[in-house]
């Protein structure tokens, strides 16, 4: 990946994806994992933790590929 990016399991139910000091996204656990991110160009549920982490990365992935 061209950035680090860097998870934090801060309570049972919530993650946060980081690269360096800019908040990606959010995955939070209810009964799917929502990704949310600010601005909402981030977003989905998933039935596992893995798709959500999956779908952030291929974000991560194509937004670095096609910068604004």
């Amino acid at each position: 990946m061209p950035h680090r990016l860097e998870w934090t399991h801060d309570t049972v139910d919530h993650w946060e994806a980081r690269i360096g000091s800019t908040t990606i996204c959010d995955v939070t656990r209810t009964d799917h994992f929502t990704v949310d991110s600010p601005g909402h160009a981030i977003s989905g549920e998933h039935s596992s933790f893995e798709s959500a982490v999956s779908q952030v990365q291929a974000w991560v992935r194509w937004s670095s590929a096609h910068p604004d």
